[in-house]
């Protein structure tokens, strides 16, 4: 693995290589007598800096302290408040339920900010790094540079093939591993927007319908207010209020059982925003204008008409 991550790191567009165990494990975690789950992983030195997680108190794994390997671990903010400890000087991990680790006590040496290694559907857990040669390795993690990924891939994969000839090359950017554990809801983002825009569009079809039917049904009426000195914004919004009114009940319908629906889905979240009033506030405005715009177009063109012609006709 050494070899290996010294390869990688000669490669130009290469920023860093770190190594660590593919996927996570976890275990019960006995501290001074309390156990609580804990989740695991082995990296090495390396690690925490290439993918840019900030040690907030303590220190890192460094090579100049053999004993790290098999006597120190680093953990997260989760565990000190799982644990109760105002900080890491001085502290230890009594037992560690984890094959091949045995029972042994082992120091904290560092303290790393939270970060969502799991879905955000998951609450952050108590998470401890270790560099136990005990535990399995098997995946490397490399820092690029953005700007040309498609050289720099090829290159890692002739270092690679020449390296393990008998494995094959595999690799996928952590961006599309985090995009990858919200395809269900990015699926239906899709599914919702393109539903909202085919029932905005048919409403404004049957508003501007019913809007051209009521001015069509009104125009005496319309020719009357104005001969008697109604002006033209007074009969557009006159008009227009009957539709509104319609909106509204629509909205008022509509906001509850919308509140609940958001509401039963953002519970499977651990972190989730909050439906806030002014967000239905924005939807029922939004409504209202669109049907507003809808509506306009008729009732202006019948305000602003010629009130003898209306009055002329039968």
């Amino acid at each position: 693995m050494d070899v290996a991550r010294s390869a990688f790191a000669g490669i130009p567009g290469v920023v860093a290589v770190a190594y660590g165990n593919i996927g996570k494990f976890g275990g019960k975690t006995q501290v001074q007598g309390k156990e609580f789950a804990a989740t695991y992983q082995r990296i090495d030195e390396n690690y925490l800096p290439v993918m840019q997680i900030p040690v907030t108190r303590g220190r890192n794994f460094s090579a100049s302290y053999p004993s790290d390997a098999n006597n120190s671990i680093v953990v997260n903010e989760t565990f000190l408040k799982e644990a109760g400890w105002a900080g890491p000087a001085g502290r230890s991990v009594d037992f560690m339920n984890i094959p091949g680790w045995g029972t042994r006590k082992v120091r904290v040496i560092g303290v790393v900010k939270d970060y969502h290694f799991e879905s955000l559907k998951e609450k952050i857990k108590p998470q401890i790094f270790t560099m136990d040669p005990a535990l399995p390795l098997g995946r490397f993690t490399v820092r690029i540079r953005p700007q040309r990924p498609g050289p720099v891939l090829r290159d890692l994969e002739k270092v690679y093939h020449r390296l393990f000839p008998d494995q094959p090359f595999q690799y996928s950017f952590t961006s599309d591993l985090l995009l990858k554990g919200y395809e269900s809801e990015s699926r239906w983002k899709k599914i919702v927007s393109f539903s909202a825009f085919i029932a905005i569009l048919i409403s404004c079809i049957g508003l501007f319908g019913l809007a051209m039917l009521s001015a069509e049904q009104r125009v005496r009426e319309i020719g009357i207010r104005k001969t008697l000195g109604a002006s033209a914004i007074h009969l557009a919004g006159l008009m227009t209020i009957d539709f509104m009114k319609l909106v509204v009940v629509a909205f008022l319908i509509a906001a509850p059982i919308a509140w609940w629906v958001v509401e039963r889905w953002l519970e499977q979240f651990a972190y989730r925003i909050p439906v806030t009033l002014w967000l239905f506030v924005l939807g029922g405005g939004t409504a209202l204008l669109i049907a507003m715009i809808t509506v306009g177009f008729h009732s202006v063109k019948a305000a602003l008409a010629n009130p003898v012609r209306a009055l002329k006709n039968p």
